[in-house]
């Protein structure tokens, strides 16, 4: 079964559940994992030891991108979810970011995945709609989800339990800010 490490950002859920099926809003920290099979005691024990150590993080949700057939949302600043993305290739050194099929993997939240153009489109106008002004999120926990003959399920979850991160003067809104 393969995995993946998953930022939580359920403050977005609201804005994209209407596109998303079967995950949470989230941000991929590491995808590929390891095979579920391959997750036991010791590698369970390294990654709560890593997330323990990392403060949550927050980010706003402020523009939409485009990938081929994908459109996403920009969680900014993203330079805490890349420390965390190479702390974590750091410990598992044979899990590389989409199998190192990208030299800086950009950090994102998947709003729909699709083949037909339209439907893009259209998820893309709404979603800059719905971004009127951005709209903050905490990620506090780290999950890994196993895709399972059922879909994609979460296995573990990890608090983010570091020390308080200062806050980001950068940050374009203030952790008060939410969708409405």
């Amino acid at each position: 079964m393969r995995t993946g490490l998953l930022l939580l950002a359920p403050q977005a859920e609201a804005l994209v559940a209407d596109l998303r099926d079967e995950v949470p809003a989230h941000v991929t920290v590491l995808f590929p994992f390891r095979p579920w099979k391959d997750v036991g005691r010791s590698v369970r024990t390294q990654l709560a030891t890593i997330f323990r150590r990392q403060a949550a993080i927050d980010v706003a949700f402020a523009s939409v991108g485009r990938f081929p057939g994908v459109v996403w949302l920009r969680p900014e600043p993203r330079e805490r979810i890349d420390s965390l993305t190479r702390t974590l290739v750091e410990a598992f050194p044979d899990c590389l970011p989409y199998c190192g099929e990208f030299a800086d993997p950009v950090p994102h939240l998947t709003a729909l995945k699709s083949e037909d153009a339209a439907a893009l489109d259209a998820a893309q106008r709404l979603l800059e709609s719905r971004l009127a002004r951005p709209l903050a999120a905490r990620l506090d926990a780290c999950s890994l989800f196993a895709e399972t003959e059922a879909g994609w399920r979460e296995m573990l979850r990890f608090p983010l339990r570091g020390p308080a991160a200062p806050p980001d003067p950068a940050s374009p809104c203030k952790p008060r800010d939410a969708l409405r």
